[in-house]
């Protein structure tokens, strides 16, 4: 039996035989020579445009009933997408039935085109499906950079979706199956095609194709668009793929003038800024203990009055202390969170995800700083600090102790995408370094994990709030239901009991060791956690402020007094903030400024950046009371007045379009500057400057 090849080949003899057959009507011979290639070119499209609409419509009432519409979209837009997917799909059909008409003149070819449509249709509604699950799950939807976050994943993906996610995996391979057997079998029923001439349906596929791009293209002029693209699965993929996801602009002439990003200091400057760091201290340093905590609703610590005692410990040192009330992070995922803590660069570097693996920048770190310093330092954390290459980041030329999940033997804790040292081995890891240097200055950085998502406690660990086991089946990062929430908040608030049990621990080891009043103990969270507030769980997803807004508190009763003050700060602050505790100069790559001392009155605030690159493309600015949400994914831009509405429910975008164009000149400026210095081929902006500063806030009232 000879091979398949889908070439275009002479006809066999059966071909031959069949076309000439005596049994075929002068009638059928004459529609089949006068319409050649019609029937292959008119299945496809029929094929193609009816599943269209049928899956439009179908993703359009799965997701109105089982999940969370695209913020700010009404059914008019999700109908016009449903229609453009429609359309969309219907071209495609045009285009692969005249593509692959030549094929068609043999059994063979037939076959092979047959299973080109099929693979072709199958792929595009498998990858429909997914967005509409992704869609359900998590209130976001296919992106190329998304696709590039799971691709550097893959390993925990895989690992996630034979467990908490297989049944996940299970309809999707299913839904694969059904779909390739619909498509075999409606492009299996085309006629034979005798002949081949030029066909019409060519020029309807151009046609469609060139307003498929061009609306694509032309997607930013308008609002209604923008939101049917945000609304429509597979339409958010195709303009990001098509367009890339497009930078914050400022919205049309204003009278403000345009936003100054000042550039950073030469490169030059860092020689004496080492050098006054290699000085002998006129007075004793005190040692360091950052802490930084996962996922920290702040809404459920005990110092911001959350009625349940899940945070004792964090509530001491909160009353020793400086609170910050208002603190910001500069992500709401931590592979970009928590290096902006340790770094004091914001994380916007791309127009999509840094993994970091291109680190021609400079930078100097919580370790490059103590070490310079002549302290002994560590990082100690429960994390796989390979997540996303942060374990790249972190590794710079200075020598530091370094513990992380994979140097762990132990048993660890399963979170569905990664591996984690149960926090109790992790806090006995500190103490037990701490206690053999604490005949020296030291600074250590401690990672506690544990309020992560599904905030697994390992067995015999204390568990005051019951009941807190979700169904199984159910609970899964994106998504569980709504009932189940309590049951969940339970199962968060043991972990965050957890967590504070092991900061009281360190505490108390400093405490046995007598350094705690030597010691400055800064404790933060990467960023926050939600519970359906705004139809959403877990994190990593939105830049509003229940993902936003951390803890953020130094004690160093030496040196700080204790006070709660409410101007607003950025993570981005917190090594500069401890440079200056401990009596060090402030490194020329910061972008970060101290905030031990108020801001004076009068003097204009820094402006604070967010950004997130991964579920979503979003970036942010806050200057208080207004913050400006530009959705990169959609292209929209939402404004909200932080102090009458905390809860961010009152859009302001149109209703006060001035103080939207002035924090949108900021924003664009900062970003601009941003990619600027960044860029690939800008070599010598790198060589000759550190990273540009942070715009200060317009005026906007």
């Amino acid at each position: 039996m000879p091979a398949l090849s889908c070439g275009v080949t002479e006809p066999t003899a059966a071909d031959a035989r069949a076309s000439a057959s005596p049994a075929a009507s002068p009638a059928e011979g004459v529609l089949a020579d006068a319409r050649p290639g019609h029937s292959w070119v008119s299945r496809h499209a029929l094929v193609a445009g009816t599943a269209g609409v049928a899956l439009g419509a179908a993703s359009l009432v799965v997701v109105r009933a089982f999940g969370r519409p695209e913020l700010g979209s009404t059914p008019s837009h999700e109908l016009a997408a449903c229609g453009y997917g429609a359309l969309c799909w219907l071209a495609l059909g045009l285009v692969l039935g005249t593509f692959t008409l030549p094929l068609v003149h043999t059994d063979r070819g037939r076959r092979c085109s047959v299973a080109l449509g099929v693979a072709v249709y199958s792929a595009l509604a498998l990858t429909q499906a997914a967005d509409v699950a992704l869609r359900i799950l998590s209130g976001s939807f296919l992106s190329r950079d998304l696709l590039a976050f799971a691709y550097n994943a893959r390993q925990h993906l895989a690992h996630a979706a034979t467990g908490g996610y297989l049944l996940w995996a299970l309809a999707l391979l299913a839904t694969l199956l059904a779909f390739g057997a619909v498509f075999a079998r409606a492009l299996a029923k085309t006629e034979r095609v005798v002949a081949v001439r030029p066909a019409p349906p060519l020029v309807m596929a151009l046609a469609l194709s060139a307003v498929v791009t061009f609306v694509v293209a032309r997607r930013d002029e308008s609002r209604f668009a923008r939101h049917m693209f945000a609304s429509g699965p597979l339409l958010g993929l195709a303009s990001s793929m098509v367009g890339g996801h497009e930078e914050p602009e400022p919205l049309g002439a204003s009278a403000y003038l345009q936003a100054s990003v000042p550039e950073g200091p030469p490169r030059s400057a860092e020689t004496a800024v080492l050098a006054r760091a290699r000085e002998p201290a006129q007075t004793k340093r005190p040692n360091v203990l950052l802490v930084m905590l996962e996922s920290i609703a702040v809404s459920h610590l005990g110092f911001s009055g959350y009625a349940r005692p899940t945070t004792p410990n964090l509530d001491r040192l909160a009353r020793e202390g400086l609170l910050m009330r208002r603190a910001w992070t500069t992500a709401t995922h931590s592979n970009y969170a928590q290096m902006a803590v340790l770094s004091a660069l914001v994380p916007r570097r791309g127009t999509g995800l840094d993994l970091y693996t291109r680190l021609d920048y400079p930078r100097f770190l919580f370790h490059d700083l103590f070490a310079t310093l002549g302290y002994a330092t560590a990082t100690i954390t429960s994390q796989d600090e390979e997540w996303q290459g942060m374990r790249r980041f972190q590794a710079t030329n200075t020598p530091t102790d370094f513990w992380h999940s994979r140097d762990f033997t132990g048993t660890h804790l399963d979170s569905g995408v990664e591996r984690t040292v149960p926090d109790e081995h992790t806090a006995s890891e500190a103490i037990g370094w701490l206690n053999r240097h604490a005949d020296r200055n030291f600074a250590l950085y401690v990672n506690l994990q544990s309020t992560h998502f599904p905030y697994t406690l390992a067995p015999g660990a204390e568990r005051p709030f019951l009941p807190d086991e979700p169904s199984p089946s159910t609970f899964t990062y994106f998504r569980y239901p709504e009932s189940e929430v309590g049951v969940v908040q339970n199962r968060y608030d043991n972990a965050l009991a957890h967590v504070d049990r092991q900061v009281g621990r360190l505490v108390r080891a400093l405490e046995m060791a007598g350094v705690l009043d030597d010691t400055l103990i800064v404790v933060t969270a990467d960023h926050g956690e939600q519970f359906f507030e705004r139809g959403l769980v877990t994190h990593g997803q939105t830049l509003h402020e229940i993902e936003a807004r951390v803890p953020l508190l130094l004690r160093w009763p030496r040196g700080i007094r204790p006070e709660a003050r409410t101007e607003p700060v950025s993570h981005v602050d917190v090594l500069p903030t401890i440079a200056e505790v401990v009596g060090a100069p402030m490194h020329p790559s910061w972008q970060g400024k101290s905030f031990l001392a108020p801001r004076p009155a009068g003097s204009p605030p820094r402006a604070i950046f967010l950004d997130i690159q991964g579920l979503r493309l979003a970036d942010a600015i806050v200057c208080w009371p207004y913050k400006l949400i530009f959705d990169r994914t959609t292209g929209l831009r939402h404004l909200y007045d932080l102090e009458r509405d905390p809860n961010e429910r009152d859009d302001r975008a149109e209703a006060e379009p001035l103080v939207a164009q002035g924090l949108g000149r900021t924003l664009a400026a900062q970003i601009e500057a941003q990619l600027d210095y960044h860029a690939y081929e800008n070599t010598a902006a790198r060589a000759e400057r550190f990273q540009p500063r942070l715009a200060a806030c317009p005026s906007v009232r």
